[in-house]
């Protein structure tokens, strides 16, 4: 902790002390002087009367001062007089200056009330022209609807005349008509059940078709069974080792065939019998079908002939008809119309009243607050009369410049009460001095020995006051290095606090006791890094079709821009496109890890295979660009098409026995 020095009253103490000392010295002087002057009277004598002048002129600075203490003090009660006046004054303006502030408050209420009801009248009038020119429009819009009323009943009178002569005619025409669709109708219900037997007869056809070829199996199991079993008889001659004369093997393994039995013979013969009649059931079935194909042909003729018919010779009369039946729909939409419209119309009307009576309350109204308006105006002349503002600001102006004069007055009335304390304590020294001088002589030696020994005290004092002055001088440049060490630490802090807060951030975002933090985010950077330039390859071996993106749980998925930039599942690719993708990662992988380790030379084994022309295409496009700069690829593939295309190339050929042989570079 820096301790407190009051430096400014060390100094004044200090400059006090050498003052007196100064003064102490010159009073010895004197004092020696008379000493070594002492026996000579005349000397002594000139002394003395050099102190009655002095005496002298200290009593007449004394009378001075007195006269001056008696100026200031009439002075000052010149000055509590004229104060005494100035608040007096202060006050009554200040009462007149409340007043008018009263009146200017009741001013401003009457100002605000006034632009108040000039801002409803505004309003009021603004909403009568509102109603007048709705009320316009309302009647406008009455007049329309009742001229449409008219047009729609003359339009109806004109229906109803044509529709009496040209009913009967279009009623025969009609029932003629719908004759011929009925007709149609009915071939067209015939031809969809002739359509559903032919599906059931085929569903039937296909379940004999299986059927048949099953018992078929089953027969020509059963039916080699018997055969060879037939053939039983002959294997009794046959001799190990000597050749077969049917198939000429000389093994013959047939000692444990199974037997026939007559069941076997039995299920053989059901079997022939039920296939007979399967056969004859799927011809039977067979012949139904080509009859229902030929029906259905031929309905499908007769209702294409019939409806030709209509288009030839009913057309024009079902068009005119289909328009009898819209002028119908339209002639019952405009009698419902009409009844609407006949309702709004009654409706508009009640509206036009209402209309009329709320502009008449609106005009009752801004008469009303025309009223009030004139009647405030009216006060507001009276009470204002146009000085009422300017009287305000007059007092006001006056206010302070009285408040002002009473503040001076009070300054200087502090002034001349401090001049005459000082005066006061002035003559009290000049008092001392003229007894002390009065004195003088008779306790010249006296004093003389008091001052030596006070001179004495006062050189200690002084000394001790130097040897403070340096303990001081060495403090205050102690404090002020302590200031600087503490600038110093200060900013040293600061720099400390900048970089605890910025490791402070960095271990929000990478600090972890594992390292997992910082391996995550770094691991995010070169992930993102990754897919960055893994897609600007994809992008172009894809057409813009394939980007990367990463999951949450660092996974890869595919997002397909063609189909309306849909995320899909690596897993869901196919192999071509599992090979774009692979090289896309591998070669972006490549480039970005150039900057640390040099990768010039890289190998792609397979995968060629999976893509189609256009892809392979661009992949050796691609490929070609690459080597062509600071990089060498190294293709291994299988692909023809790929090998015709490489420039320099080494084929490696099988030998077996796990060898192989380069037979050309």
């Amino acid at each position: 902790m820096i301790e407190k020095i009051d430096i400014k009253s060390f100094y004044e103490e200090k400059e006090d002390i050498l003052d007196k000392l100064s003064e102490f010295k010159i009073l010895k002087t004197e004092i020696e002087e008379e000493k070594t002057k002492k026996e000579k009277d005349l000397s002594q004598k000139k002394k003395l009367n050099e102190k009655i002048k002095k005496l002298k002129k200290l009593e007449d600075e004394h009378k001075q001062e007195k006269s001056l203490k008696n100026k200031n003090q009439e002075e000052i009660k010149i000055l509590e007089k004229e104060i005494k006046n100035l608040k007096s004054n202060i006050k009554k303006r200040e009462n007149e200056l409340n007043n008018l502030e009263e009146k200017y408050k009741v001013y401003e209420r009457i100002e605000i009330e006034l632009n108040n009801l000039k801002n409803e009248e505004s309003k009021l009038k603004k909403e009568f022209k509102d109603f007048q020119k709705r009320y316009e429009d309302k009647v406008l819009q009455k007049d329309l609807l009742l001229n449409k009323l008219k047009s729609l009943k003359n339009k109806k009178f004109n229906f109803d005349e044509s529709l009496i002569e040209k009913k009967e005619d279009y009623q025969n025409r009609y029932v003629i008509l719908q004759k011929v669709f009925s007709q149609k109708e009915k071939k067209e219900k015939e031809l969809e059940t002739k359509k559903n037997e032919l599906a059931e007869i085929k569903n039937i056809l296909e379940k004999l078709k299986k059927e048949i070829e099953k018992l078929t199996l089953q027969k020509d199991k059963l039916e080699e069974k018997v055969l060879i079993f037939k053939f039983e008889k002959y294997r009794s001659y046959l001799k190990e080792n000597t050749p077969c004369p049917l198939c000429g093997s000389k093994n013959h393994n047939f000692d444990n065939l199974d037997s026939v039995s007559e069941d076997d013979i039995n299920e053989y013969k059901n079997l022939v019998n039920i296939l007979e009649e399967k056969n004859k059931e799927f011809e039977d079935k067979k012949i139904k079908q080509n009859i229902l194909e030929s029906e259905i042909l031929k309905l499908e003729g007769e209702i294409s002939s019939l409806e030709e018919e209509i288009k030839q010779n009913y057309f024009d009369e079902y068009k005119n008809w289909i328009e009898i039946f819209n002028q119908i729909n339209e002639y019952l939409k405009n009698k419902n119309e009409i009844e609407k419209l006949s309702s709004l119309i009654e409706e508009k009307q009640k509206t036009l009243q209402l209309y009329k009576e709320n502009i008449d309350d609106k005009k009752n109204k801004i008469d009303e607050v025309d009223k009030k308006i004139e009647k405030l105006q009216r006060d507001k002349k009276e009470l204002y009369d146009g000085n009422l503002k300017v009287d305000i600001e007059k007092i006001s102006q006056q206010l302070n410049f009285l408040k002002e004069n009473l503040e001076k007055n009070e300054k200087l009335l502090k002034t001349k009460e401090i001049n005459i304390a000082k005066i006061e304590e002035r003559l009290n020294t000049l008092n001392k001095e003229i007894e002390s001088l009065n004195e003088v002589e008779g306790k010249k030696e006296e004093d003389l020995s008091l001052l030596e020994k006070e001179i004495k005290n006062l050189e200690t004092k002084l000394d001790e006051i130097k040897k403070d002055e340096g303990i001081f001088e060495e403090r205050i440049k102690h404090i002020k290095q302590k200031i600087d060490e503490y600038k110093k630490l200060k900013k040293e802090y600061e720099e400390l606090n900048r970089q605890v807060n910025l490791l402070k951030i960095l271990n929000d975002e990478i600090g972890s006791a594992n390292g997992s933090k910082f391996v995550n985010k770094a691991l995010g950077f070169l992930i993102d890094n990754l897919i960055f330039e893994a897609n600007k390859i994809l992008n172009r071996l894809s057409n813009n079709r394939y980007s990367l993106s990463i999951k949450e749980k660092l996974e890869f998925e595919i997002i397909d821009h063609f189909i309306g930039a849909t995320k899909r599942d690596i897993n869901t690719l196919s192999g071509g496109e599992s090979f774009l993708v692979s090289l896309s990662l591998s070669l972006a992988l490549s480039e970005i890890s150039k900057s640390s380790v040099s990768l010039d030379t890289m190998f792609l084994d397979e995968g060629f295979g999976t893509l189609d022309k256009d892809s392979l295409s661009e992949v050796l496009s691609l490929l070609q660009s690459l080597a062509i700069g600071e990089k060498m690829i190294g293709i291994i593939s299988h692909v023809e098409l790929l090998q015709s295309e490489m420039p320099d190339k080494i084929i490696i050929q099988k030998r077996g026995n796990g060898e192989s042989v380069i037979v050309k570079s």
